[in-house]
């Protein structure tokens, strides 16, 4: 052959095999556009013929039977071995591929031997390869090509860039299947968990029976939160409290009902009923559940709870209010007045000693009262993607003392939806309004 017939020859080469690779490429991009397994084995059986022109029959063979047999799974040419039909693996070429691990390429099938090869012949088939299917170490099958005349190294070549693609796309789609069903699983999980803390809580007829004139902020960030409310009465007196647990999410709803049975405990239980009391044993029982005993605690779990908690005697003007770096908020004709709690939480080990503190407070009809946690001050949002703040808030609620108490959830939550824009919520948010009325 000249020399110029040998560039020529080679180019014709360079260009099929090029062909060859656009179409790899197409069947790529078909394999992205379906999730099911049997399309990409059909897809791969159908397209294997055009990148190998050579080959007349594509296949794929999926191990059945804990190894012992093999069935073709898809195929694109002469049916010599008719699709799903149990093949014994013993005494084929398939078996031999798949113990040895390699690509078998075979030039003339009549003299091989394999019983597989014996019924490609009968298909006028003289040459075939098979090269194994790989997933995370385990050989699940093969890809298989055969042909009248014989193939070459870059038609092997061809093949195992097929079958590496294969395995390839079934081990990812295997794995977001896989996470998929994990997050699925995990959804549910949440999503019951959901049902308990909302069992834990009180419902809408115990809230409207204990506080008539009330509305309820409820915004977890995520599916449960790590925010609380919680009233009950007893003796003729009624107790309204809000908790805000470290953390969100699971981690957080975890909290919510360990704050939920100590309040039951103490206040149903044990009929303790002066604030300070009840935060002081919150904050002991607390520390003990947690381990967070001495300075720093041994066990480094410091997680805790802002709280506030207002008693009020259903025959009387006044409450007693005691927070845990929550305040209570009153707002009427007169203004905005703010009851600070202490600064320090329920629960951590961090503090050598903690002191709550009782207030009197004396409330009268029109008076607003407000407790809630700081997830909406904490909210990022505005043109500059500041925090909401303690003052903006306070500003907006003092602006609504002349309104119905119904329609203090309707502001608060356009303006907090204002303020966050097209931002993610930061935090859990819980507001518990009310107006108390005395007999």
């Amino acid at each position: 052959m000249s020399e110029p017939a040998k560039i020529n020859s080679r180019l014709e080469e360079l260009e099929s095999y090029a062909e060859s690779l656009n179409i790899l490429s197409e069947m790529g991009r078909l394999y992205n556009m379906t999730d099911e397994y049997d399309a990409v084995f059909k897809i791969t059986a159908q397209y294997t013929p055009k990148i190998i022109p050579a080959a007349k029959r594509a296949s794929i063979v999926l191990l059945d039977d804990h190894g012992q047999t093999f069935s073709v799974f898809a195929l694109q040419g002469d049916a010599a071995i008719p699709m799903g039909r149990k093949i014994p693996l013993e005494n084929t070429a398939i078996d031999k591929c798949i113990s040895e691990n390699k690509l078998i390429s075979t030039s003339n099938i009549s003299e091989s031997g394999y019983a597989d090869h014996e019924l490609l012949a009968k298909a006028g088939m003289c040459c075939v390869i098979n090269v194994p299917l790989i997933d995370g170490g385990s050989i699940f099958g093969t890809i298989n090509i055969a042909g009248e005349k014989g193939f070459n190294w870059r038609d092997e070549q061809l093949l195992q860039k097929i079958s590496a693609f294969l395995a390839s796309t079934l081990s990812s789609r295997m794995l977001f299947n896989e996470l998929q069903k994990a997050m699925y699983n995990i959804r549910q999980s949440i999503h019951y968990a959901k049902k308990i803390q909302t069992a834990l809580l009180p419902d809408d007829k115990e809230l409207s029976d204990l506080i008539p004139n009330h509305f309820l902020f409820n915004l977890p960030r995520d599916i449960v939160s790590g925010d609380f409310y919680w009233v009950r009465e007893q003796n003729g007196k009624v107790f309204i409290a809000i908790g805000d647990c470290t953390g969100h999410g699971v981690p957080g709803a975890m909290m919510t009902a360990l704050g939920i049975n100590m309040l039951s405990q103490i206040v149903g239980e044990m009929k303790v009923e002066d604030p300070v009391q009840i935060l002081n044993s919150m904050d002991v029982r607390l520390m003990e559940l947690l381990r967070q005993t001495g300075h720093g605690g041994d066990h480094g779990v410091q997680d805790g709870m802002d709280f506030c908690l207002c008693v009020w005697d259903k025959h009387s003007d006044e409450i007693l209010f005691a927070g845990a770096k929550r305040p209570l908020v009153i707002i009427n004709e007169d203004g905005l007045k703010e009851i600070r709690g202490d600064k320090y939480p329920i629960g951590s080990g961090l503090y050598n000693k903690k002191t709550f503190t009782s207030h009197k407070v004396k409330i009268k009809k029109g008076d607003f009262i407000y407790l809630f946690s700081d997830g909406i001050i904490d909210q990022l949002g505005g043109d500059d993607m500041l925090r909401l703040g303690s003052k903006r808030f306070k500003e907006c609620i003092s602006k609504l003392h002349c309104k119905k108490i119904e329609d203090h959830l309707v502001y608060i939550e356009n303006d907090f939806l204002k303020w966050k824009g097209s931002e993610n919520q930061t935090d859990d948010i819980i507001i518990l309004g009310f107006e108390l009325i005395p007999k």
